[in-house]
């Protein structure tokens, strides 16, 4: 993901408050009266522009939609759709926050990709110094890739290859369908 590193910060606080405010609007018993709706129009609207600013044409698509259902008073509807926008929104964060899940920023998944699968051979071969190298090499990754590497590394060093292999190639597919 290739985000203007000028946009990144904005767009990390644009979407920490819209994901607030809108959790906060769908949580409310009164949700629908008053500015209430004008409240997740604007947020909404504001989504949408910022997402479309980074990039995430397809995410910014479902906050217009959402922003449409706003305008039409279509309560049914944003009830359905927003929670699985905020958590979509939530993934994305996570991969572009540093420090969160996901890719971290300024990680490579082609080179972790690769990284594992170069782990995946040594494992098949038993080779335990080798295993443990490539694991050492890996530097610059987010929270959850540095749990999955220890959980690798227990298992090399207890000589479970079998199991750290299946759980690199998982991790691997992961990253290459872009889950992580």
């Amino acid at each position: 993901m290739d985000i203007n590193p000028l946009l990144v910060e904005p767009f990390i606080r644009d979407a920490k408050r819209s994901i607030t405010t809108l959790n906060e609007l769908l949580a409310s018993p009164d949700f629908g009266s008053g500015n209430d709706l004008s409240t997740y129009i604007i947020a909404v609207h504001g989504m949408k522009s910022s997402l479309l600013s980074i990039g995430e044409a397809d995410l910014s698509g479902v906050a217009a939609s959402l922003e449409k259902l706003g305008r039409s008073n279509d309560y049914e509807s944003i009830a359905g759709g927003t929670p699985l926008f905020l958590e979509d929104l939530r993934l994305l964060l996570e991969k572009i926050q540093p420090g969160h899940e996901g890719v971290a920023e300024g990680d490579d998944p082609k080179d972790l990709h690769d990284r594992l699968h170069e782990l995946i051979e040594k494992c098949v071969d038993y080779n335990r110094k080798g295993a443990l190298e490539i694991i050492a090499g890996i530097k610059s990754c987010s929270v959850k890739t540095k749990a999955v590497l220890e959980v690798l590394k227990d298992h090399v060093l207890n000589g479970d290859y079998h199991i750290a292999e299946a759980t690199a190639a998982r991790y691997a597919d992961k990253i290459s369908s872009g889950s992580i």
